[in-house]
């Protein structure tokens, strides 16, 4: 049929396991601990259980057409088919980023779905097609004594601004501030 499987908020349908494998190493989950990526109905009534891993997965993001989640783990991104427990999907793909391979959890897909833009622990924002591909740069440099970083949080529903929090180092002390930038870079 094509559609996910939805089952009763009550009751729990056999858990896809993602494979350890699949998600590099992050900060670890307690011994005997599980990530859990579940969707829940509009109106709490229904859910279904996408998959399961004992490693961290953090920050899902539906795709625009509602057909993945993008999330993260270990530093590299994953889409996951949303369909859940349905045959043949609960299966994470990575999505090619190098060389920029330390994504955060900071991560927004366009409007259009043609972008994903992605936050680096090097502090700066890229954009990188949607299939995955060479990430290009979007944030600006700052001079160093301001040892700025920018952590993405979101984009217009048009999708030519970017929103993120600036971290950054005056006078001594660390002071956030929201900033907004093109998506196509400046």
């Amino acid at each position: 049929s094509g559609s996910a499987t939805i089952t009763p908020a009550k009751q729990r349908p056999p858990v896809p396991s993602l494979p350890a494998t699949d998600f590099p190493a992050a900060a670890p989950l307690a011994p005997g601990q599980r990530a859990e990526l579940i969707v829940t109905s509009r109106d709490g009534t229904a859910q279904w259980l996408v998959g399961t891993t004992n490693r961290r997965i953090e920050a899902p993001n539906w795709s625009p057409d509602g057909r993945w989640l993008i999330v993260n783990g270990g530093g590299k991104l994953y889409k996951i088919a949303a369909g859940g427990t349905e045959a043949g999907t609960g299966t994470p793909i990575e999505i090619d980023t190098s060389p920029v391979e330390d994504i955060n959890n900071d991560h927004v897909i366009s409007p259009g779905g043609r972008w994903i833009f992605v936050t680096s622990e090097d502090g700066h924002i890229y954009r990188l097609p949607f299939e995955g591909g060479t990430p290009l740069r979007v944030s600006n440099d700052r001079p160093a004594a301001y040892a700025f970083r920018h952590y993405l949080h979101g984009i217009s529903p048009d999708g030519t601004t970017l929103a993120y929090v600036g971290l950054e180092l005056h006078a001594g002390r660390l002071m956030t501030r929201i900033w907004t930038i093109p998506a196509a870079g400046g």
